[in-house]
């Protein structure tokens, strides 16, 4: 017994049946979803996405860090280099 996406309904036999306008449609073969693994493959792509949008969000917003130092290595005023934040 499996779970048919098509007709939103659980699957008894290997053949699936949907009603068209014109006529009946059969598929051969069975309908199922087989799990391989302990974790659903879904949760890699949220757990991946986490990661990646954790690095990203890092980067953009560790900014403040790098002031001081451009300021004291290059002698540009905080309004420069608060603008050049800016834009970006």
């Amino acid at each position: 017994m499996g779970y048919c996406p098509l007709t939103s309904k659980h699957c008894t036999s290997d053949k699936v049946e949907i009603m068209s306008k014109d006529s009946k449609i059969f598929f051969s073969r069975p309908v199922r979803i087989h799990r391989t693994g302990l974790v659903f493959w879904g949760w890699y792509v949220v757990f991946s996405s986490f990661i990646a949008l954790t690095l990203i969000y890092g980067a953009r917003y560790s900014f403040g860090v790098f002031v001081k130092p451009m300021f004291a290595e290059y002698d540009w005023p905080m309004t420069v280099i608060f603008l050049a934040a800016s834009i970006n």
